[in-house]
């Protein structure tokens, strides 16, 4: 009874550090990922222009934008991206900006905002700019065909990712279990 008692608890341990484990962002790129990064094209840095992408969510519920872009300059703590999401009508539902000491070079940026409920099948506007920028320093924003490169996410459950803990985390048990044996003899 205590050797099932202790496999009981092993097993519920994994399914729930499993669980935890697979609450993720699910991200959904609007860009074409199989494109070689390499063919990116990169704004102007001195650019004060507004860009705009329009994009349809596949998801219930937006948590956010992920947006790459390059850093130019050392002094970058001053240069501010401001940002904002508008519904098919124009009509801005969330905005906000990031700060330039919470830019990172070649990588997603997240740009969280409060949840936007009921998006699915929904024509969204991103529109952001830069302000403070120099010919120094900036940032540029890759584009891949005139799309920017940019993800929306959703926090949430994912079922696939915890399948895959879940089995992953098996596999080393038995695995080990198996060894154990092996070598026990």
């Amino acid at each position: 009874m205590k050797k099932y008692f202790k496999w009981v608890c092993i097993i519920l341990i994994v399914v729930v550090a499993c669980f935890i484990y697979a609450h993720i962002d699910k991200m959904h790129a609007i860009f074409d990922e199989d494109v070689d990064p390499s063919l990116y094209v990169g704004s102007d840095v001195q650019s004060r222009e507004e860009f705009e992408q329009k994009f349809v969510s596949e998801e219930e519920a937006l948590d956010g934008i992920a947006l790459k872009f390059n850093i130019t300059g050392e002094n970058i703590e001053k240069v501010t991206l401001v940002y904002e999401i508008a519904d098919e009508s124009g009509k801005t539902i969330r905005s906000g900006e990031l700060s330039g000491d919470k830019f990172q070079n070649q990588k997603y940026n997240k740009l969280s905002f409060d949840r936007i409920s009921d998006s699915k099948s929904k024509e969204f506007i991103f529109k952001c700019h830069v302000e403070n920028n120099d010919e120094a320093n900036g940032i540029s924003f890759l584009k891949e065909n005139d799309t920017l490169v940019m993800k929306y996410y959703m926090s949430r459950f994912d079922l696939e990712t915890f399948i895959i803990a879940v089995a992953l985390c098996l596999y080393v048990i038995v695995f080990m279990k198996i060894l154990f044996k092996m070598f026990k003899e």
